[in-house]
């Protein structure tokens, strides 16, 4: 049974594609099979994982519709481990074409349960706005990791995707799982002041992430898993430290 895991936060930049493309490509790297579907409109996942779109001749968005079945839009990735459900170009209209359906949100979930005996990991990218798309991954998500910056701001849109995902899914009605809270572009956490001085952040320490993630080096292409790039940069080695600890969580 696999797990299915719900990267989210509702800004924009607190790098959501760089953990869902990096944390799957480690998994698969492990040979941990792993599903990406790619629940932002703006498909920047697809575009990482996906060498030619033409590969993938659906997508989320024909699967929300029923045009196709789900296995039907499952593309193979550069990874022997590693398939995606890309975005589709037309994901942004799904909300608007299912208006009439109150239980349009639940549609994401009861897609994902045909995975599961499929896949060691299912892992949804999720847009930097609420709405339709994100309430249906939240719904469909076993655990929720919240990546984030380090700068201003970073503890209200930490606690603001917490209140979202505890009020869709209520602690009487299976609570969603709070996998961890990983920081973007910092070198160490030890260097993080948010640890010394926000009260709020520092309530949270057992669930951040012990392995913080650098800023991206010239020589690593964010567009690309960054493995691909350079296996033994800091960049590379972070995520990989990151998806050890991950699985450990996942499997306490």
């Amino acid at each position: 049974m696999s797990h299915v895991i719900c990267v989210a936060n509702f800004v924009g930049q607190s790098g959501k594609t760089s953990t869902v493309v990096n944390l799957a490509a480690s998994l698969a790297v492990l040979e941990k099979k792993t599903l990406v579907v790619d629940c932002d409109p703006e498909g920047k996942t697809s575009d990482c994982l996906l060498a030619d779109k033409d590969l993938a001749a659906f997508g989320l968005d024909d699967v929300l519709t029923g045009i196709v079945s789900g296995k039907s839009a499952v593309a193979s990735t550069q990874f022997e481990y590693l398939d995606i459900i890309y975005a589709g170009d037309g994901l942004d209209t799904v909300d608007k074409i299912l208006s009439m359906n109150p239980e349009r949100e639940k549609i994401l979930s009861i897609i994902i349960q045909k995975f599961k005996d499929q896949y060691d990991f299912i892992v949804f990218d999720t847009p930097s706005e609420k709405g339709f798309l994100a309430k249906s991954a939240v719904i469909a998500g076993d655990s929720l990791l919240i990546p984030s910056h380090s700068g201003t701001g970073t503890a209200d849109d930490i606690f603001d995707v917490l209140a979202y995902s505890g009020k869709i899914r209520p602690v009487m009605d299976n609570p969603l799982k709070l996998s961890g809270i990983l920081f973007n572009r910092c070198s160490d956490l030890s260097d993080l002041e948010l640890l010394k001085t926000d009260t709020r952040i520092i309530s949270l320490k057992n669930a951040l992430f012990p392995v913080a993630i650098p800023p991206v080096e010239p020589k690593d292409d964010p567009c690309r898993p960054a493995c691909l790039c350079d296996v033994k940069s800091l960049y590379a080695e972070a995520f990989l430290d990151l998806c050890f600890e991950f699985l450990y969580r996942e499997n306490t």
